[in-house]
């Protein structure tokens, strides 16, 4: 009996998290256009071509395979980002994402099997819930040359327990490693490779709240509280980096 009430408070507390970043979902910046020109490789990755013409943007995915590379280039164009929802609730458990890329999209990976990630030194930007509600992904490692991580990227990630932040990361959106459960926060380790000038702030792109003590964030487990917990709802920007 005491197993089962358990386990009706993670779902419980799951669903709670799971409601807070819906409520506070960002807005799309998709090009919606109808008659956009679509591509389809063998591994059933689906590309379109950017706006300048200067590389290809993978916008979707009809593949059967669950363990998916994502190439350098693209019909001799680089492939550079990966968009929005390119690979939202797909059957992938593993990715290998490529040289050229340097933008994870909105929900990009939402809701996918995906166990470990590694996003590579050439991506910049991860974008809105790009890794949300990924239940089973345990390892997420970011190279240096990140800078944004934005709203709710790996928000509901259940599993996710540590991780490191790199010394380019220059801004952390709001709920972007919010994961509770019955058991409390799961975030439970957080090591910052830089640790001064970090602020936070409840208005996006004002001036800081709150300056952070770089003794707190030196400690893994505070700064995981101050990051998962205490400052959640905020924005994190460092001034120094």
């Amino acid at each position: 009996m005491k197993k089962i009430s358990k386990a009706i408070a993670i779902l419980a507390a799951v669903a709670t998290v799971s409601t807070v970043c819906a409520l506070t979902a960002c807005n799309s910046d998709n090009n919606n256009d109808e008659n956009l020109i679509t591509y389809t490789d063998l591994n059933g990755i689906e590309y379109t071509i950017s706006d300048d013409e200067s590389g290809y943007i993978i916008i979707g995915y009809t593949g059967s395979e669950t363990s998916v590379t994502i190439p350098d280039t693209y019909n001799g164009l680089p492939v550079t980002e990966i968009g929005e929802e390119a690979f939202s609730s797909s059957i992938i458990s593993s990715i290998v994402i490529g040289n050229n890329i340097t933008t994870i999209g909105y929900k990009a990976f939402m809701y996918t099997q995906l166990k470990e990630i590694t996003i590579p030194s050439n991506v910049i930007e991860i974008g809105a819930s790009a890794f949300n509600a990924n239940y089973y992904l345990q390892t997420v490692t970011l190279n240096e040359g990140l800078k944004t991580i934005n709203s709710q990227a790996f928000c509901n990630c259940i599993k996710l327990n540590n991780i490191i932040i790199p010394n380019s990361v220059t801004y952390i959106g709001n709920y972007a490693f919010l994961s509770r459960t019955g058991l409390g926060d799961c975030l439970t380790n957080v090591t910052f490779n830089n640790t001064e000038g970090w602020y936070v702030t409840k208005v996006k792109n004002e001036s800081y709240e709150n300056n952070l003590n770089s003794i707190d964030l030196e400690n893994t487990s505070t700064a995981a509280n101050l990051l998962a917990n205490t400052y959640c709802d905020y924005y994190w920007y460092n001034i120094n980096t």
